[in-house]
């Protein structure tokens, strides 16, 4: 039984992933460091594997795998071992890339309880909760609008819990 192939330096040689042509071409190891994939959902059609190779540190070229392999996948699940076995057949290894958090903060639960209930809090000027800071700034009663500006109320009389101010 054979093992893997090595070079004359005892490194074990990869072979090269196949890219297509108009995406781009991979020269030796220094590419391969900058392979990564995502996952995006095809509606009913299951799951699209993009991969994504740094050539520089400004240019990069991505492709979907997917379409060019033509495999369904139904899940990501089903998806990242595929990609896995996909890069290991080749002898490298494929990082995913997961995006930043997409989702807006919603606040914690109490705050989102009160929001509901009709309430606002003060403290909620300065949130970075998008729909509690939206509500705390709209309640405001000063003429010149800009307790959002300052993160506390300036004039006193706004529909909303005062925050207690431990100076006193």
């Amino acid at each position: 039984m054979m093992g893997k192939p090595v070079d004359l330096i005892g490194r074990r040689m990869v072979q090269p992933m196949p890219i297509p042509a108009r995406a781009c071409v991979i020269r030796g190891d220094h590419g391969v460091r900058g392979v990564v994939f995502s996952l995006t959902h095809r509606g009913r059609a299951g799951v699209e594997i993009w991969v994504c190779v740094a050539e520089t540190r400004d240019v990069a070229r991505q492709w979907c795998v997917s379409r060019t392999e033509n495999i369904d996948l139904p899940s990501f699940a089903a998806a990242r071992v595929w990609v896995h076995a996909w890069a290991a057949r080749y002898g490298h290894r494929i990082r995913e890339d997961i995006p930043a958090r997409r989702r807006p903060k919603i606040g914690s639960r109490a705050c989102r309880a009160l929001l509901a209930a009709g309430g606002c809090r003060e403290s909620w000027l300065t949130s970075d909760a998008p729909r509690l800071a939206a509500e705390a700034a709209v309640r405001c009663q000063s003429p010149a609008a800009d307790c959002h500006h300052y993160g506390r109320c300036q004039y006193g009389t706004c529909d909303m819990e005062m925050d207690v101010d431990d100076a006193s």
